[in-house]
């Protein structure tokens, strides 16, 4: 049986946030190549597409880039309401890995819970 798009955009979820655990989270930059750490959406785009920078093909979209975009959709609905996208998150001046990693999970939670209902 195939995995439900919810349940493959979780999966994409807990690899990023596995993929910050073990690299390392920064600021500014899909992937940092001198430090070897990721932001936020570039480390969903590598747990989505291998490619921290998206899917660069100039292909028709993919199965594979609707279940990433539903990933993202999952975080930014997990957002504090003042942010509008993942980068703007992110790339906050304040922001600290620990907010990071709360909204990854609230986002596999909220997913889980779609998945169920």
């Amino acid at each position: 049986m195939a995995m439900s798009t919810k349940a493959r955009a979780k999966s994409i979820l807990r690899r990023a946030l596995a993929l910050l655990e073990k690299k390392g989270w920064g600021q500014h930059s899909f992937f940092n190549e001198e430090t070897g750490t990721y932001c936020m959406l570039g480390a969903i785009n590598k747990a989505a597409f291998k490619n921290p920078y998206g899917d660069t093909s100039l292909a028709a979209r993919s199965p594979e880039e609707l279940v990433a975009e539903a990933a993202e959709d999952a975080v930014i609905e997990s957002l504090p309401t003042r942010y509008r996208s993942i980068i703007e998150f992110n790339d906050s001046r304040k922001r600290k890995y620990s907010q990071v990693k709360a909204v990854l999970e609230a986002a596999i939670t909220a997913l889980s819970i779609k998945e169920n209902a």
